[in-house]
């Protein structure tokens, strides 16, 4: 008996073996619900198609699989902040569709800070393009009670993301008040070598066009608002001056 018992237990193929997705769709929902955002929709990813299928243009259309969907639906995806994810995870996290796709960002997410992932070059905020609903974004990459410094420097580039910001000010309805650009972008100057305007001073002067345009107003002082500082402070300078005195 002991025998046959083990030859057994020598025939068994990987096939036999259990694997997670065998568990049920509930059970993994459950678990995921202990997860942070970021977490639980990398995991939603995990269980979906491979990475690299995500990295297709916006021709390519996807179906979460019913345990990715699961896992999503448990949560509203109106706020993402890698803040919340373990430092070593963060460090790893490289530019990737499949994040921001698959909680449909475009049309729901408010508020993404991209605190720690230092390897991420703006590249994977692609599916942000466009968005009329996005409020806030950090790109700042430092995390909290950490100051700015931050070594090794982040790879977040202006060319790979100055573009997708300039698709999300182009529409009238635009909803973006607020956005924390990295250290090494904030003490540039105007000007690189060649002569060249940066063009996050080119964006920033296009987003005080738009601000302009569209003639927002102090809530205190129903004076109008000139330029972005002001928009992102919430308070104009007229008030400003008037509350210190």
């Amino acid at each position: 008996m002991a025998s046959n018992s083990g030859t057994n237990k020598r025939r068994r193929t990987a096939a036999d073996t259990l694997h997670i997705r065998d568990s049920p769709i509930g059970f993994i929902a459950d678990v995921s619900s202990y997860l942070n955002k970021p977490s639980r929709a990398i995991l939603a990813v995990a269980f979906s198609a491979p990475s690299s299928l995500w990295h297709t243009d916006y021709e390519f259309v996807h179906r979460l699989p019913p345990i990715s969907t699961a896992i999503l639906s448990a949560s509203q995806w109106d706020m993402l902040d890698f803040e919340d994810v373990n430092k070593e995870l963060a460090n790893k996290l490289l530019d990737d569709n499949a994040i921001l796709k698959c909680i449909n960002a475009q049309d729901v997410l408010k508020k993404l800070k991209l605190c720690g992932c230092v390897n991420i070059e703006g590249h994977g905020l692609n599916p942000l393009r466009g968005s009329i609903v996005l409020e806030q974004i950090d790109l700042s990459i430092a995390r909290k009670h950490k100051g700015q410094g931050i070594y090794p420097e982040p790879k977040i580039s202006q060319a790979a993301t100055v573009p997708i910001l300039d698709s999300i000010i182009s529409d009238d309805g635009f909803s973006l008040k607020y956005i924390q650009f990295p250290q090494k972008w904030r003490y540039i100057g105007t000007h690189n070598a060649s002569g060249e305007i940066y063009p996050v001073i080119e964006w920033r002067r296009r987003y005080n066009q738009q601000l302009n345009h569209r003639g927002f107003g102090c809530s205190k002082c129903n004076r109008r608002m000139i330029n972005a500082l002001e928009w992102l402070n919430g308070i104009c300078s007229t008030t400003m001056y008037a509350m210190s005195a």
